[in-house]
């Protein structure tokens, strides 16, 4: 066997392995982080009497998930406000990958509210329950909890009409501010 060079070129990496026999038979690591799709692999063999050859493989690497998130649009609310939680599932690379994942929302008093799959927009009712509400959201690898608050407003809506007083909680708390008619 002339003395030969086999050249592997993977994405910006090359590995140079000096040829002995005609076979040759070797692993090559990939980065953990390796970005996933299609990929070029350049092999170039050059001898020592200056012949070369050269030829392109292509391969595919498949996305490998390692990481589930809840994406909330903030994590203090009121009451009425919108909530708009997306599951987030990365790959190895660090790159958003589709996913399904199931949010479900329970309340402070861990009672099960509403659920949705990939996105979920929930508008909080006018007396929801203030304290710490729970994001539970799960897929086929991951389980993961997220927290949002909903903070206390304690108000009320006072009115006459004709010559009747009304007083309306319209807080999500009990209304404790004395109240005084002239």
């Amino acid at each position: 066997v002339p003395e030969s060079l086999l050249t592997i070129i993977l994405d910006d990496k090359s590995y140079d392995f000096p040829l002995e026999t005609y076979e040759f038979k070797t692993n090559i690591p990939l980065d953990t982080k390796i970005k996933s799709g299609n990929h070029t692999v350049k092999i170039d063999v050059k001898d020592s009497y200056g012949n070369n050859a050269g030829t392109s493989l292509y391969l595919e690497i498949i996305p490998k998930p390692v990481d589930l998130k809840n994406l909330i649009n903030k994590l203090e609310f009121l009451p009425e406000d919108t909530v708009e939680i997306t599951s987030a599932l990365y790959d190895q690379a660090g790159d958003k990958i589709q996913n399904n994942a199931q949010i479900k929302i329970y309340d402070p008093k861990e009672e099960y509210v509403t659920q949705g799959y990939g996105k979920l927009i929930y508008v909080l009712p006018s007396y929801a329950s203030p304290g710490t509400w729970v994001v539970r959201t799960s897929d086929d690898l991951f389980s993961i909890i997220s927290k949002f608050v909903v903070k206390e407003i304690e108000q009320a809506d006072i009115s006459i009409e004709d010559s009747t007083l009304t007083i309306k909680n319209t807080g999500n708390v009990n209304y404790q501010d004395d109240i005084t008619i002239n």
